[in-house]
């Protein structure tokens, strides 16, 4: 089940790892104790521009959650085996059960949010666009780990999914 897991992780960035994150993005400013505290948060959103690094720090938090997992008790190692990486673009098509994981399972990384959409602009009445803040407050309100990539700042979140989302 965790080799599932990692095989969702898209593969140029599946060896990603806090431990070469340095190697991979030598402009990152934060410190490792940072970047750990990072393992704790919730909800973690990574904004910035096209090759920031977003997607491999998201994956490098992700591996370490997988890791942490693989020397943890069962249920521990079982909640995270269900964990998964999805592009944003791809929730309105996946299947039930994928769309289940996607809004429940214990840590999701969603790849590119607000991209969903295709054009800039207002997405509010795309369907795209209500399926992805669908699944971003079903897994508000159950209060499991996200790790979100997206270009987008506050204002875009805003126009595209209304204040709620944009709050979470």
């Amino acid at each position: 089940a965790i080799v599932a897991a990692r095989q969702s992780i898209p593969d140029r960035f599946r060896s990603a790892r806090l431990a070469n994150l340095r190697q991979r993005l030598p402009a990152v400013p934060w410190t490792d104790e940072r970047l750990r505290s990072l393992l704790s948060v919730p909800t973690v959103t990574l904004v910035g521009a096209s090759a920031a690094g977003k997607t491999t720090l998201a994956c490098a938090l992700f591996r370490a959650h997988l890791d942490h997992a693989m020397a943890a008790d069962d249920d521990a190692f079982d909640a995270v085996a269900r964990s998964r990486f999805f592009a944003a673009r791809d929730l309105p098509d996946l299947k039930p059960d994928d769309w289940d994981r996607a809004c429940g399972a214990p840590l999701v990384v969603l790849y590119d949010v607000g991209a969903e959409s295709g054009d800039k602009g207002t997405y509010r009445d795309s369907d795209r666009a209500r399926v992805a803040a669908d699944c971003l407050a079903r897994r508000h309100d159950r209060n499991v780990r996200t790790i979100v990539t997206t270009y987008g700042r506050d204002a875009d979140w805003k126009s595209w999914y209304g204040d709620g989302i944009a709050r979470r």
